[in-house]
């Protein structure tokens, strides 16, 4: 809610600033790992959809329209349990949840193709969770003077670590 005082030294001192705030450090590390490992197996999920169960577009853009309308729509609950449980819990629950998402692609097959649909809903919740309870908790570990320095730092990171994933993976 503050803007970033003005800091004398520039980017040079921000950068300083931030890697003396271990958690934030670890944190953006954290959030690296999990994008990378998110979207190491991710962006594949499409590809099988076509070629292997021969979905058609419409069907996959309906996937992500139930996905986008769950996290709208769960967003208002989710931030209340941030609030009543802490970020942290609302993270980890959020993972180990969207885990149970993930393995159910072994159980995929064309006659089992109707199970996408309850999987993508389950995953915009999960992902609501997760991202909500990471920007907020990002939010508390960024040290007050560097809020706009941070929170870029944080995204270059992780974009980085999210954009490797795929390219690795593939």
């Amino acid at each position: 809610s503050q803007p970033d005082a003005a800091h004398a030294g520039g980017w040079g001192e921000r950068f300083r600033e931030m890697a003396r705030a271990p958690m934030f450090m670890r944190f953006i590390l954290f959030g690296a790992l999990i994008t990378f490992w998110f979207n190491f197996t991710g962006p594949f999920s499409p590809v099988f959809m076509y070629e292997q169960l021969g979905l058609s577009v419409s069907r996959v853009t309906l996937l992500v329209v139930i996905s986008t309308l769950t996290s709208a729509l769960s967003w208002p609950s989710l931030g209340s349990y941030c609030d009543e449980l802490g970020c942290k819990k609302v993270i980890f629950a959020s993972i180990l949840l969207s885990e149970t998402d993930r393995s159910c692609w072994v159980f995929i097959h064309k006659e089992f193709a109707w199970l996408l649909f309850p999987m993508w809903f389950w995953g915009g919740l999960t992902a609501t969770g997760f991202f909500l309870g990471n920007f907020n908790m990002l939010l508390k570990l960024i040290p007050r003077s560097s809020k706009t320095t941070g929170i870029s730092i944080n995204l270059a990171v992780t974009s980085l670590a999210a954009a490797l994933g795929p390219v690795l993976a593939g």
